[in-house]
């Protein structure tokens, strides 16, 4: 994909007639590394997918090939949680229900999860979840930190997703769409999504 260096880790607008990018290779934990003939671009593969998953979540990537839906399960899936956790689903199940979990209640610490969003693979579904009430703080309960709920899920969809982006393609593929998001340069969390080494930075750190 044709797309623009980032010199520096701040949000501005993209160029998405700059230089092309030249796939390089993947490395550990989640990078994927480019060239554009001069300088080299790292990718924060984790990032990038938290990026295009929390703006498919806000409805503001309207190219997104995976609109927020739902999808029923064949064979519900079943939840057991602590008190604290069921505390945890009551307060977030309107912000789940928006994004296309259908949770019901199957007893005292116990709910069937009948649906859930169609962008995410079935198998998924009730790890994903279960990952979210551990890690949603109880201040997010409140409507006003909505924002915080979707930074939390998109980060941890990101990690499930990571297995997706191991191929040339499945880069390129997720490079375009992050690059079609409002604010490609950051994750949710405001995270660089990539960063540019520069000819003479390259030189710079070699002494040469």
């Amino acid at each position: 994909p044709s797309l623009p260096p980032q010199r520096n880790a701040q949000p501005q607008s993209p160029e998405l007639e700059g230089s092309g990018w030249v796939f390089q290779s993947l490395f550990a934990p989640h990078y994927a590394l480019f060239t554009d003939g001069a300088g080299l671009i790292v990718l924060n593969l984790k990032a990038a997918w938290a990026r295009v998953v929390c703006e498919t979540l806000e409805g503001k990537s309207p190219q997104s090939p995976e609109p927020v839906g739902s999808q029923p399960l064949l064979v519900p899936e079943h939840l057991s949680l602590s008190a604290t956790q069921v505390e945890v689903l009551e307060g977030i199940q309107p912000f789940l229900t928006r994004n296309g979990w259908v949770i019901e209640p199957f007893g005292k610490g116990f709910f069937r999860i009948l649906a859930q969003p169609a962008w995410l693979e079935e198998a998924a579904g009730r790890s994903l979840l279960e990952a979210l009430l551990a890690e949603c703080p109880r201040e997010a309960f409140h409507a006003k930190r909505e924002v915080l709920l979707q930074s939390e899920l998109a980060g941890l969809v990101a990690q499930f997703r990571l297995r997706e982006v191991q191929t040339p393609e499945a880069v390129a593929k997720l490079v375009k769409q992050l690059f079609q998001c409002r604010q490609p340069l950051t994750c949710p969390k405001g995270r660089p999504t990539y960063f540019y080494l520069a000819p003479q930075d390259i030189r710079a750190r070699l002494r040469d």
